[in-house]
């Protein structure tokens, strides 16, 4: 069990909850063979991933200012190495140990427009309650592909390469799917990354319409706690927009406790956000 004390009092824990979320897009970019094109670079310590397709939500800059300060010259080779490659629109994540100290008015007298802000949960893995036999959920394997890109274009629509993204993860040593089943018939999925002893929740989870309103939510999150601590995972992490009021009393009901909150940063066109408010929520992966 972790100390979330201690978690808490240090003041270097957001910056291991953003390379986890940074190292999640890494691994996704080096899916074989690749279903979406993605791309990493780094500039000046600065992780982004480049979605060639221009999805914004995707293209994004992690670690802003953690490894390095932000300058006005890290400004000018990010945002020139979107534009190099046709993208004039991405999403950057500024956190509040970010150098300087007013990376924020660098930002913004780059271009940068301020967006919302996203909060980041933690809680040990493992230590709930036993699975609940309403529902049945189990691991989902590489076996399962066509059934996840099935429902996950019924749930919410996404566009083949997602849906091929996600089904190519199955097989991922470091990406886990639990799937919910009614019958033969899958209704519901969700997934972690781990690394180490760490793990984050992926962003979203696929629901049939319908199946939103009878708990396969907070279902599908207790089994992933389970499933981390099987894989040698001593906390579990989570990152959502603050407006997602009902969601964050969730993760609260299960022991998570907010670790810091960051500002969201655009570049260019700013994102429709979802109904929750989340500008980020076209992102499958975190």
């Amino acid at each position: 069990m972790i100390d979330l004390r201690r978690i808490l009092s240090d003041p270097q824990f957001p910056a291991l909850v953003e390379h986890l979320e940074a190292a999640a897009w890494l691994e996704a970019a080096k899916t074989k063979p690749l279903v979406r094109p993605l791309e990493t670079l780094s500039v000046d310590g600065s992780a982004l991933i480049i979605d060639r397709s221009g999805n914004q939500p995707v293209n994004r800059v992690f670690e802003l200012g953690i490894d390095r300060p932000v300058s006005e010259s890290t400004l000018e080779q990010i945002v020139a190495a979107f534009e190099t490659r046709g993208i004039d629109s991405f999403t950057a994540c500024l956190l509040p140990i970010a150098r300087p100290t007013h990376a924020p008015r660098l930002l913004e007298q780059a271009g940068f427009k301020r967006g919302p802000q996203q909060a980041a949960v933690v809680r040990p893995a493992g230590g709930v309650n036993p699975a609940d036999p309403f529902f049945r959920i189990r691991a989902a394997g590489p076996e399962d592909a066509q059934t996840v890109e099935e429902l996950m274009t019924k749930a919410t629509g996404d566009p083949p390469d997602w849906t091929r993204l996600i089904s190519s993860l199955l097989s991922s040593a470091k990406f886990h799917f639990q799937i919910a089943e009614e019958g033969s018939s899958a209704y519901a999925l969700g997934g972690f990354f781990s690394s180490g002893d760490a793990a984050i929740l992926l962003t979203r989870s696929w629901i049939l319409p319908g199946y939103e309103t009878r708990g396969v939510q907070a279902a599908l999150v207790q089994t992933a706690l389970r499933d981390a601590e099987e894989q040698g995972c001593s906390w579990v992490a989570g990152i959502y927009a603050v407006t997602a009021e009902t969601r964050m009393r969730r993760f609260e009901r299960m022991g998570f406790e907010v670790i810091f909150q960051r500002r969201v940063y655009f570049y260019g066109q700013e994102p429709l956000p979802n109904e929750l408010g989340d500008p980020l929520s076209r992102s499958v992966l975190i």
